[in-house]
């Protein structure tokens, strides 16, 4: 394990260089159109209107990776503590826990969640409208489907409309949604649409898990 802490030290000071990449995860998932006219146009337009979109997926999915640390850990491949070490080991986890923060890759990864998060909350909203409100064949088909890989079936659906409705979100301002999540009062439909929100920034910004092929880990290929 202490060797293990030590590559990461060693090795991984060049994370965010290696994560630019990321960049393009957006407009792979979403398509170029949708994260010009959800993302960019309104950051550059209208930042204060997209900072209160970002602080909303903050606050339902994002905001807690720079203090877990969860993609750091993942990454760099640490160990979870099962004991205490001596002073050297103790001192060398407690740096390789931290290397996310040294090398800026906590921020990195947060900064890319939330604007992929941004995406995602509009993508989401677009399809509750489609689903509720009526849209093409097509555009109805394409909604439900988006739904249903993120656990939103018809009655969630009209359910989490109903509260986006109550909060005063039913319609965009300046092109961008706001669903108002904060003073929802359906417990059940904010838990399913948070977690459908963390689904969607989880699987646009990779964080590997415990469902990794072995192939992958190179504890193991090591």
């Amino acid at each position: 394990k202490t060797l293990l802490n030590l590559n990461v030290l060693r090795l991984m000071g060049g994370v965010v260089i290696s994560s630019i990449p990321d960049v393009g995860r957006p407009i792979m998932r979403y398509g170029l159109v949708r994260v010009m006219r959800d993302a960019f146009l309104p950051m550059i337009t209208n930042f204060k209107n997209f900072n209160l979109s970002r602080r909303e997926v903050k606050w339902l999915a994002g905001g807690l990776n720079a203090t877990m640390q969860s993609r750091a850990s993942a990454v760099f491949d640490l160990l979870a503590d099962v004991g205490r070490g001596s002073k050297f080991e103790d001192t060398i986890e407690f740096a390789s826990r931290r290397m996310g923060v040294i090398a800026l890759f906590n921020k990195w990864t947060e900064k890319m969640k939330e604007f992929s998060g941004v995406v995602a909350h509009a993508k989401f909203m677009d399809s509750l409208d489609t689903v509720i409100n009526g849209g093409s064949r097509i555009d109805i088909k394409e909604a439900t489907r988006y739904l249903a890989e993120n656990g939103i079936d018809a009655d969630m659906a009209q359910r989490l409309w109903e509260q986006v409705a109550k909060a005063g979100g039913a319609d965009k301002v300046d092109g961008l949604w706001y669903p108002n999540t904060s003073v929802w009062d359906d417990a059940e439909v904010l838990r399913v649409y948070s977690a459908a929100v963390t689904r969607e920034t989880n699987n646009t910004i990779i964080t590997p898990g415990i469902d990794k092929p072995l192939w992958i880990d190179s504890s193991i290929m090591g």
